[in-house]
Order: C-alpha cells, then sequence, then structure tokens
C-alpha cells in the first residue's frame, strides 16, 4: 500500500513546491501544512504522490519532469501525470502507463517538476 501525500505548489509570488499536509476542513476549504504550520497563501495547484520512488530513492510526485529509458530509443524526457486513473509519464503525444516500465521503474529519474523548472519540458 502506498502512501496518500501531497505536495503543493505555493503561489506564483513564492515560486516554490513544498511538501506537507494537505487538509480540507468542514467547510471545503482546503488548507496547506508545511511543518506543522498552516499556510495562508494562495495554493496554486495540488500534486499527487505517486507511491514510488525514482533510481535515487526520490519521491515521484504527479507534475515531475522525469528521465527515462526508452527502448531502443535511448534515453527520454517527460511529465508525470494522472491518467485514466493510472500513473504514467507524458512524452509529447506519447502517454506511457507506469506499467509500461515493469520492474524497470528503477530507470525513472526525477529531475525537477513544471513549475520550478518549465525549462526542462
Amino acid at each position: 500500500m502506498s502512501e496518500i501525500k501531497f505536495r503543493a505548489w505555493l503561489s506564483d509570488t513564492q515560486k516554490r513546491t513544498n511538501e506537507g499536509m494537505i487538509y480540507s476542513d468542514e467547510l471545503g476549504i482546503i488548507k496547506f501544512f508545511e511543518n506543522f504550520y498552516r499556510w495562508t497563501g494562495d495554493i496554486r495547484e495540488i500534486m499527487q504522490y505517486t507511491g514510488v520512488k525514482d533510481r535515487n530513492g526520490k519521491e515521484i510526485y504527479e507534475g515531475d519532469i522525469v528521465k527515462f529509458y526508452m527502448g531502443g530509443v535511448g534515453f527520454a524526457k517527460g511529465v508525470v501525470i494522472l491518467h485514466n486513473f493510472c500513473w504514467a509519464i507524458k512524452k509529447g503525444d506519447a502517454i506511457l502507463n507506469f506499467d509500461y516500465f515493469g520492474n524497470n521503474l528503477k530507470n525513472i529519474e526525477v529531475i525537477g517538476n513544471i513549475h520550478d523548472n518549465p525549462e526542462l519540458i
């Protein structure tokens, strides 16, 4: 069973992502807690943890930019997305479900994310 964890892109002015706990109160207002302190700024996007780690032991989140080995093509880059209720990597028009990699998920390496490193896409 994988952990249900999230990361949030906090605001355009802060320009940073933080891992923490996402909480919805009784009114449905989403709050983000970083190190047990309530974040009162703007939450731009919430990204879910995929439940797997890359080749270096780094947790892979939705929105991460990853480098991976793609058969005879060699190394490629793509963005981690949730597609049809499955975690996948989007490379251009191609969508590769994590199942495509089988036991080779350890060949995936997180090199950035779409918010902090958009130039890598």
